[in-house]
């Protein structure tokens, strides 16, 4: 089971006067192709292509569970039967808050209660120190077990500054192309954070060099 960040804004911190730090290295490309898809008659009615940078460097298990489970590839550990089927691939964005985030991939029953990892287990945080200080930034959602130091599958991809997410979700990449798809996505979102129409991963995989 998963827990979902929080739109709450705290007061921002003045920001200590600090040497820009190097961007972190994109070290894999995943790419998702994403349809819109109407409620009433299940019919499509846009769809387009994001484009995902991970910074395997800062979070090497972190951003191989995201590639893995974008390839649909198993693992040699996988003992449990079910585990093999796990892939983003045919997963809804369950989540969608306008002017916050798009979150996805519960593998699991799709809703947003759970997840499980290209494992079969929750994976332990690795905490890097990036923050959520510029849009479209790809994070972890927490497990709901054990929300300080674990998460599976579910990830989201925020689409303004959310500086009170700090130090409380992985961020493990970030949108390379795409945007104004994603920015059209966002549209679809409520308050509630239910989409009022379904957007679906219908297809995704690994961009080689």
């Amino acid at each position: 089971a998963t827990t979902s960040p929080v739109n709450v804004r705290s007061k921002a911190r003045k920001p200590l006067m600090t040497p820009k730090k190097k961007p972190p290295k994109i070290t894999d490309k995943i790419y998702f192709d994403i349809e819109i898809v109407n409620h009433l008659d299940g019919k499509s009615s846009e769809s387009g292509r994001i484009e995902l940078g991970l910074f395997g460097e800062l979070c090497p298990q972190t951003a191989e569970n995201f590639r893995a489970l974008s390839t649909g590839e198993t693992s040699s550990e996988k003992e449990v039967s079910e585990v093999e089927k796990l892939q983003y691939k045919g997963s809804i964005f369950h989540r969608i808050v306008p002017n916050f985030i798009i979150q996805g991939g519960d593998l699991t029953y799709g809703d947003g209660s759970d997840g499980m990892s290209m494992y079969g287990y929750d994976l332990p945080k690795e905490r890097n120190g990036l923050v959520f200080d510029q849009p479209f930034l790809l994070a972890m959602a927490n497990s709901v077990t054990e929300p300080q130091s674990s998460h599976g599958s579910q990830f989201f991809i925020t689409t303004v500054k959310t500086r009170w997410l700090d130090d409380s979700h992985v961020i493990f990449g970030k949108i390379l192309r795409g945007h104004d798809f994603l920015l059209s996505l966002s549209d679809l979102g409520t308050q509630s954070g239910k989409p009022w129409r379904s957007a679906k991963i219908v297809n995704c995989g690994e961009i080689l060099p």
